[in-house]
């Protein structure tokens, strides 16, 4: 995804967070597929991907185009498939969060390019986003899925993971479980 979408979509995320008085403390976990941001009015490809058993030629989803649009809205699901990895499903206790408590956030209206105005979740749904969740602290304040994801449907996450996995690691810091002075190789 181009640096200017990822701009684009951090800004209007915070923009809708600030706008609704949930800026701070904030955290909006975004899976987005579109690969830029002037597709904000057009409509789905002609081509979709895997089409056919076997897929045709137009529609196999490989290692030279499972990043690419319209390819990635079926690889970024089945990344198992291009990448030749195998998918381990979560296991064990998922904590439920209570929410949304701000759908409100979704309804908000931003101007596009066009000069008209979409609604935060039509700005993702029509960029060929599959997800948007907004928590703060331990609450979710909006939580919206397109083009047939679900909260229980597997996604890759790319970078996501970094953001992901540090906050993870500041709270253990917080709460005194990991000490930043130890070797690595105590834990």
């Amino acid at each position: 995804m181009p640096i200017t979408y990822r701009v684009l979509l951090t800004s209007l995320i915070f923009t809708a967070l600030s706008q609704t008085g949930y800026g701070e403390n904030s955290i909006a976990a975004v899976s987005s597929e579109a690969p830029s941001a002037e597709v904000l009015d057009t409509a789905a490809p002609s081509i979709e991907p895997m089409q056919g058993i076997p897929p045709t030629r137009d529609s196999q989803v490989t290692m030279e185009n499972y990043r690419t649009h319209p390819s990635m809205r079926w690889s970024f699901r089945n990344a198992g498939a291009p990448l030749n990895v195998v998918m381990i499903p979560r296991q064990g206790t998922i904590v439920e969060l209570p929410g949304p408590s701000k759908p409100e956030i979704g309804q908000q209206e931003y101007p596009i390019t066009s000069g008209k105005k979409l609604s935060f979740d039509q700005i993702f749904e029509r960029n060929h986003g599959d997800g948007v969740a907004i928590v703060q602290g331990d609450k979710l304040l909006h939580e919206r899925y397109f083009h047939g994801f679900n909260q229980h449907a597997q996604h890759i996450w790319f970078s996501m993971t970094k953001s992901l996995a540090s906050t993870a690691f500041g709270l253990l810091v917080a709460e005194g479980k990991v000490d930043l002075s130890a070797s690595p190789a105590k834990y």
